[in-house]
């Protein structure tokens, strides 16, 4: 049989490109559905009410950020979200909009990446050979369900943008490998792999997955593709520096350690069963959960022994292979090394599994399937009937395809209310605290209260050691009225997690709406020793000292809040009606006019500032001040009262 004839370079760079653009357009059919999705859980703390993505000066801040949002220690997320903020506030349409590109542009990176690979092990026979198999691997990928959380979550960005920088990384350095300007791909190599490290913590196993993509597709040592590219190395491995710091001096750290007495040992037996349900879950996607709060502690290593047997072939096969520079080798090494920092001896508190946690690994599984296809299949004499338009492959890609995208656009509705994501993962997984908790706290904010509570009591029963269920609860009770209740929930929160700031500042509301002042007074000021320059906070102590008549210390917190936050309108305006009633007018009118050029539209603001310059002997001020008042609310009759006396009739100056 005679060779197919090659592409020209022209015909070549056309296929390509029109694979870029079928997997553009397909990332953005598939997540269609899922553009007005709401923010929901994580998404607040770091996005809804985090000052710190207010301004793009501020965001970089977030590196330092005790807060202990899923942003914290990671600066270029909060650099995103930061970007989407000051382009659209809270429209949460450009967060999503940014999240798809993102998962696009990885999408296309790992086409390049597979493409790379295949002319370096020799798998094609002409320019074209390599096309048909890379668009196979990024498209499954690109389109599978296990990305929804990932992608629909707003906050989970930082998956996504670790993902791009480190396959730019492995992208970088294949390019580099084969070009005669391998000295700047291996700095792009170098810049992507610093960009990771500023993402996410999972990205410390880019620098090793470089080397074994290096040297697969080499062949050789480690020893003679280090000593080949040295400097590459050296600057990959100088990117940990960066990730170090960021944990040493940021509050990632935080989020490491054992939850509930978990040693080293449990968490490890632990995870042979989530590794196993992510392997499952890559080949048949289903059930999807949200949240995994509830998964189990292996109770010994019998409890998990198939399930460990499984992961630790695995891995020997694994080891096995990459001893013998085979590509299999490297596919597990891909998958395991992803991993690592998540489902090794090292404990995540915050959860045991995620399905996010496979989205660089699920990259893997999909070249590995698709380099298992193209040896079966080789892309030689017979690649046009095989791979071709009506080829055997084709169809069943195909069908995969469509069937994976079919799971992802009905898996995207789920998230289309905060409510619904969480009605799902409790009906899936009723034994889940923290979906009981979630589901509380959005029908919270949706206003339904009465609704809210009883899942929240149920996180509790479920984990009576659940430090945020008992917080939310307590700040239900507090907005329904039900004080007593809530002062216990709090100091339940509390009791558990001394640190907690969020609980023993609603008990400081809590305390200060039964007007037990100086109880409230020592709960925020717990939060201030935690957090000193916390404006809430700092103004809980001052109107509780207000309250208890020690208005000398209480101006003082009000200045030191404004100190620290000169745009508090609310510290300003308690000092200026504190300087008022002693007397101290002319300090006053200067607080107040600082309080309305703050919120104009402030009538409580006018009218105190018109009293005070009434009492300077500002009346025309004064009068002007209540025609402003009048027109932003004409029914007010303090306002009308006040020009009344300013009238003729009334001794005044003014006249209507």
């Amino acid at each position: 049989m005679p060779e197919p004839k090659r592409e020209t370079p022209q015909t070549a760079a056309r296929r390509v490109t029109l694979c870029g653009i079928a997997l553009l357009a397909m990332v953005c059919a598939v997540y269609a559905n899922a553009w007005t999705g709401p923010f929901i859980a994580d998404d607040f703390p770091a996005i809804v009410d985090n000052p710190q993505v207010r301004s793009l000066p501020a965001c970089w801040r977030a590196a330092f950020d005790d807060r202990q949002s899923s942003v914290s220690g990671r600066p270029i997320p909060a650099c995103t979200l930061a970007l989407n903020y000051a382009v659209g506030g809270l429209d949460v349409r450009g967060y999503h909009a940014f999240n798809v590109s993102v998962h696009a542009l990885c999408s296309l990176v790992l086409f390049g990446i597979v493409r790379r690979m295949l002319q370096r092990l020799g798998e094609r026979r002409g320019s074209g050979g390599t096309v048909r198999p890379a668009f196979a691997a990024s498209m499954l990928w690109a389109v599978h369900p296990l990305h929804t959380e990932t992608v629909n979550y707003v906050v989970q960005r930082t998956e996504l943008l670790v993902g791009l920088f480190c396959l730019l990384t492995v992208y970088a350095a294949l390019r580099g490998a084969a070009s005669p300007r391998s000295r700047w791909w291996s700095l792009l190599a170098v810049a992507c792999c610093a960009g990771g490290m500023l993402c996410k913590e999972v990205m410390a196993a880019a620098p090793l997955l470089v080397l074994l993509v290096d040297r697969t597709m080499s062949g050789g040592g480690f020893a003679g593709v280090i000593r080949r590219r040295r400097w590459l190395y050296a600057g990959l491995a100088a990117t940990w520096l960066i990730l170090a710091s960021l944990i040493l001096a940021g509050p990632r750290n935080e989020s490491v350690g054992f939850r509930h007495g978990t040693g080293a040992w449990q968490y490890l037996s632990t995870q042979a069963g989530v590794l196993t349900h992510y392997l499952r879950l890559s080949f048949w996607p289903s059930p999807l959960v949200v949240s995994y709060h509830d998964w189990p502690l292996a109770g010994g290593f019998a409890s998990v022994l198939p399930q460990a047997l499984l992961i630790g072939g695995l891995l020997a096969a694994t080891g096995v292979a990459v001893a013998r520079g085979s590509s299999g080798g490297l596919v597990g090494a891909w998958c395991f090394l992803i991993l690592a920092p998540s489902s090794s001896v090292v404990p995540i508190v915050t959860e045991v599994a995620a399905e996010r946690r496979m989205y660089l690994p699920l990259a893997g599984l999909t070249v590995g399937a698709v380099l298992g296809c193209v040896r079966l299949l080789p892309l030689g004499s017979g690649s046009r009937r095989r791979w071709g338009p009506i080829g055997v492959p084709q169809a069943a890609l195909a069908v995969v395809g469509i069937a994976l995208a079919g799971a992802t656009l009905s898996r995207n509705r789920d998230y289309r209310l905060d409510v619904t994501i969480w009605e799902d993962a409790v009906a899936k997984r009723p034994a889940n605290a923290a979906a009981h908790c979630a589901l509380g706290f959005h029908l919270e904010r949706a206003g339904r209260l009465d609704d809210a509570v009883p899942f929240l009591r149920e996180a509790v029963r479920l984990e009576h050691d659940y430090a945020d269920g008992f917080f939310h609860l307590a700040r239900v009770l507090y907005r329904m009225g039900r004080y007593d209740e809530s002062v216990e929930a709090s100091r339940r929160a509390l009791s558990i997690h001394p640190d907690h700031t969020e609980a023993a500042f609603n008990l400081g509301l809590t305390l200060q709406a039964s007007r037990r002042f100086e109880e409230a007074a020592a709960a925020f000021r717990t939060v201030l020793d935690r957090q000193p320059n916390d404006t809430p906070a700092r103004l809980g102590v001052g109107t509780a000292l207000e309250a208890l008549g020690r208005k000398d210390e209480a101006m003082a917190e009000f200045r030191r809040v404004i100190e620290s936050d000169p745009l508090s309108s609310d510290a300003r305006f308690n000092l200026a009606v504190l300087l008022a009633e002693q007397g101290d007018h002319r300090a006053a009118v200067e607080q107040f006019r600082a309080v309305i050029v703050l919120s104009p539209r402030d009538v409580t603001a006018r009218l105190r500032l018109a009293d005070s310059l009434v009492s300077v002997g500002a009346a025309t001020e004064a009068v002007a001040e209540y025609r402003q008042v009048l027109a932003l609310d004409p029914g007010n009759e303090e306002a009308r009262q006040g020009l009344a006396a300013l009238s003729p009739s009334g001794g005044g100056p003014w006249q209507p």
